[in-house]
This record gives structure tokens, sequence and C-alpha cells, in this order.
């Protein structure tokens, strides 16, 4: 399945996820590109980072958890005494996906 983006953003979501993006490592954010703006699959990234399809799958979705919570609480992402919740937050994620 390809990952349609949306026709527009808002100026807002955009500084967010702009900001957010800072936050992640060259490698995480390489293979964000990939994936959703070059609507690349798992096994093309794999191949392109030499990295198996698992471990790429793990990167991508550590970097979107990250992603997700520096957008909707950062907060939490500042707090260093909250990297328990951060965690749960995750592992919630993770099961309703």
């Amino acid at each position: 399945m390809k990952f349609t983006k949306p026709a527009a953003f808002t100026y807002e979501q955009i500084e967010k996820l702009r900001e957010a993006m800072n936050y992640l490592s060259p490698k995480q954010r390489s293979v964000l590109y990939m994936r959703f703006w070059d609507n690349m699959t798992i096994n093309e990234i794999s191949r392109q980072i030499g990295q198996t399809w698992k471990m790429t799958d793990a990167l991508i979705d550590s970097a979107v958890n990250h992603l997700r919570i520096r957008i909707l609480y950062p907060a939490l992402a500042e707090d260093e005494n909250l990297k328990a919740e951060i965690l749960q937050f995750k592992t919630r994620t993770a099961v309703a996906a």
C-alpha cells in the first residue's frame, strides 16, 4: 500500500513537523523521507540502507513514534522524569495499530 500525501497542510502543521524532525537522527529522517515522500516500500528502503526488513520497519516505527510524541505531547518529550510515560505511550500506540 502506498502512502498518499494530503492535498495541503496548514502552516502550523508544517512547522510542528519540521521542528519535530530536527530531533530525529539523520538515518531516521532519511527512512521517513523514503517511506512517506518517495513512497518506497520497506523492502526497497531496507535494500537502500543495507538493513534487514525487520530492522528497517523498527527504525521507521521508532521515528514515527518519536514524531508523534514530539508533536502531540511536547512536554513529555522534554521532561527527563517522564521517560516511563513515553515508553508506555509508545507501547499503547503500537498495540492499537
